[in-house]
Order: C-alpha cells, then sequence, then structure tokens
C-alpha cells in the first residue's frame, strides 16, 4: 500500500491529496486492480485461478456423469413401453 501513498502503520491511515482524484478518474478494471492490491488478493491470483479451473473441470464432470445417467434411465423406460405395442413377426 506504500506504493500507493497510503500510510498503513497510522492508526487512521492517510490518503494523500490527490490521490483521491487519481482514484476517481481510474476505470473500473484499474479500480479493481487498486482494490485486488490494497486488499493483497493479487497475491494468491494464480491460486484462485487454479482452483477455478479445478472447480470448471469437477462442474463440467458432474454435468456429464448427469446428462450420460439422464440417458441409462431414460431408455430403459422408453424401451420397455414400446416393446408391447411392437408387432410380433412370426419367425
Amino acid at each position: 500500500m506504500q506504493e500507493i501513498n497510503l500510510l498503513v502503520k497510522a492508526r487512521n491511515f492517510l490518503v494523500f491529496q490527490g490521490d483521491v482524484e487519481s482514484v476517481s478518474t481510474k476505470s473500473p478494471k484499474q479500480l479493481s486492480e487498486l482494490f485486488e492490491q490494497i486488499s493483497t488478493s493479487d497475491e494468491v491470483r494464480e491460486e484462485y485461478d487454479e482452483a477455478k479451473k479445478a472447480k470448471d473441470r469437477a462442474v463440467e464432470k458432474h454435468q456429464f456423469a448427469q446428462a450420460k445417467k439422464r440417458v441409462r434411465n431414460h431408455h430403459p423406460l422408453s424401451a420397455s413401453r414400446t416393446l408391447p405395442f411392437l408387432p410380433v413377426f412370426p419367425s
């Protein structure tokens, strides 16, 4: 936070003159980056990205398994419903 002129060691940290104006002119992306820097969440960005990718893979696997289960459960029911109505031809 010292890099962006915030003194946090004081009981009430200080914001220097002109810093408020410079923050107010930042774009939304720049503000997000500033808040991530202040909260130190930018330090764990790589860990977060890896965990998010793992979560996305797990969700994808789960959705695939659920779809597969639906198909597997659906076909025996439809087959048992249609079998009595199929014509039987003598062989």
